[in-house]
């Protein structure tokens, strides 16, 4: 029996795989809020990234979630030309400041303010024809992908790879801290985010023959929740 396997044997006597519920920032109601949500995540707790959505929906008047799993028509979304307009007539500094009040910085030693990552993240996707969560789904390709990954603290792909889960990708998993340390404490070995994805990926295929919904994106949340949780 492969180590995978035997994984996927463990998730399945820890948590009832029958009842994931994926919480709301994964039905976000347009691209900009998924941005947001996915660069200033790295590295801090959930909290002061869901405060960062909430006070930019507040300021500018926008609907955080959509009713359902299928994206809002594309005209009645929050564009990511909305986005950059937004930051660049405040300014990255006052946008952190005054707009979403967080002023991390994508590192504690010479990174940037997050917010002019997101800035940045956002015209790439702007001048690659990406406004709304369809146009993501659909015109998002590896070219995109390594320009993406040129923005400054956005390097280890983590980022990348949580945004396309909150677009709606459900073969991908966020190799942060804590499912890392969920995997060390199952291998008993110091295992690579590189890794994380593939012992995941292999896990979710093997459980899904008794449980059809289960999915890698889903697996990423029970263990980040079980975790998060844990002191």
């Amino acid at each position: 029996m492969s180590d995978n396997i035997t994984l996927a044997d463990y998730l399945e006597s820890q948590f009832d795989l029958d009842k994931i519920e994926l919480p709301k920032e994964y039905f976000y109601s347009c691209l900009p809020l998924c941005l947001l949500d996915a660069i200033y995540s790295i590295g801090v707790t959930y909290t002061s990234t869901y405060n960062v959505v909430i006070k930019y929906c507040k300021k500018y008047n926008i609907q955080q979630y959509r009713q359902s799993d299928a994206f809002p028509p594309a005209d009645k979304q929050h564009t990511i030309s909305q986005l950059i307009e937004n930051i660049e007539e405040t300014g990255v500094l006052d946008f952190a400041r005054y707009v979403v009040e967080n002023e991390q910085r994508t590192s504690s030693k010479n990174g940037i303010l997050k917010s002019e990552a997101v800035l940045n993240c956002a015209k790439i996707m702007q001048k690659n024809g990406i406004e709304t969560l369809q146009d993501f789904t659909e015109k998002f390709n590896e070219s995109i992908a390594k320009k993406y990954q040129t923005v400054k603290g956005q390097g280890s792909g983590i980022s990348l790879a949580y945004l396309k889960m909150l677009c709606g990708d459900s073969s991908l998993l966020k190799p942060d801290r804590h499912i890392i340390r969920f995997l060390n404490g199952f291998f008993s070995r110091e295992v690579k985010p590189v890794e994380a994805q593939k012992m995941i990926a292999e896990a979710a295929e093997y459980l899904k023959k008794k449980h059809r919904n289960i999915n890698v994106r889903s697996i990423d949340y029970q263990i980040w929740a079980h975790m998060s949780h844990l002191k």
